[in-house]
This record gives structure tokens, C-alpha cells and sequence, in this order.
């Protein structure tokens, strides 16, 4: 989770969410969107929900203008604040993440949008070049699989709570 702001310092707590091709608002936070004629149908694990469509507000996080699209969606995150324990009022979608180079570091805890303009990115860990999914799904997927499998893709989503799941074949 990250705590993004709005242009008046408003912090939010957002979850950082590969597997959302766009940036997403809780409900709840309507009022402050500028509405934009139209909806969009988000593909949630389950089902399909139709999504009001708003101008994409401008964002900060650290003080830093960060790069979105040109429209956000609101959904009820009701149930991420349970199983996040603490509020969610929306999350970092793809439209977004796509302009970064981000440092997942599970043994500090952290999440980290690193300057890839700096010197010695070598020092930042392991990299692992990320691919859309597919060329109308934005998700990003690496190459291969953590089984070795070379002819297979992995998705990369960081707003799933569940371990991953294989498909029966791989079980073998």
C-alpha cells in the first residue's frame, strides 16, 4: 500500500495493483472526481462490474506529480479495507505503474519507484522484464514461468491476495 495524494494534500491509501489496467477510486470519494460521460465494465476474479468513468485527478506520491491516464474508475473497496485490515480508498493500476521502474523488497517491507536515470541499477536487485499480457490486456506477465517453463507466461499481480495458482498440467 502507498499513500497517494491529491492536488489539495489529501492523503489516500491506495494498493498498488498490477493485474487493474487502470487506476481506480473508492466510491465513496465520487464527489471530489470530475464525472466524464460514460462507463467502463472492469473485469473483477468473479465477474464484471460496470464503473463510472472521471477525469483522472492529479496524483502525487512523496510530493511527486505521478503519470496516470486520462480517466480513473470508482469501485467498492469495502472489501479490500477487510482483508487489508485498515481503509482502502483505491489503487495504482497499470496506467500508472507502466511509467516506473518499481522495487518490490519483500525483506524490508518496502515498495520503492526507482529513478532509472540514476546511476548503477545493477544494485537494485534481480530484474524481471514484464510484457503486456496480451495486446488488449495490459497485465503484466514475465516471460516463462517459475517452473522453467520457457513457452509459458506469468502474471504479476500484486492486488490478488491468493499464492498464485498453476494450471492442472503443471502439477505434473
Amino acid at each position: 500500500m502507498v499513500n497517494v495524494q491529491l492536488e489539495g494534500g489529501r492523503e489516500l491509501p491506495f494498493i498498488v495493483d498490477t493485474g487493474a489496467s487502470g487506476t481506480l477510486f473508492d466510491k465513496s470519494l465520487a464527489p471530489l472526481l470530475h464525472r466524464r460521460p460514460g462507463t467502463i465494465t472492469l473485469r473483477l476474479w468473479g465477474g464484471r462490474e460496470e464503473a463510472e468513468l472521471y477525469d483522472a485527478p492529479k496524483l502525487f506520491l512523496g510530493g511527486v506529480p505521478l503519470r496516470t491516464g486520462r480517466v480513473v474508475a470508482t469501485h467498492d473497496f469495502r472489501q479490500f479495507t477487510a482483508m487489508a485490515g485498515r481503509p482502502v480508498l483505491g489503487c495504482l493500476g497499470m496506467d500508472c505503474l507502466r511509467n516506473y521502474c518499481i522495487q518490490l523488497d519483500f525483506s524490508a517491507d518496502k515498495l520503492r519507484f526507482l529513478d532509472d536515470t540514476q546511476p548503477e541499477p545493477e544494485q537494485w536487485g534481480k530484474t524481471f522484464p514484464l510484457s503486456a499480457l496480451g495486446w488488449r490486456d495490459s497485465r503484466p506477465c514475465l516471460r516463462g514461468n517459475l517452473l522453467g517453463a520457457q513457452d509459458a507466461f506469468s502474471q504479476i499481480d500484486t492486488g490478488d491476495h491468493g499464492d498464485g495458482w498453476l494450471r492442472p498440467g503443471s502439477f505434473q
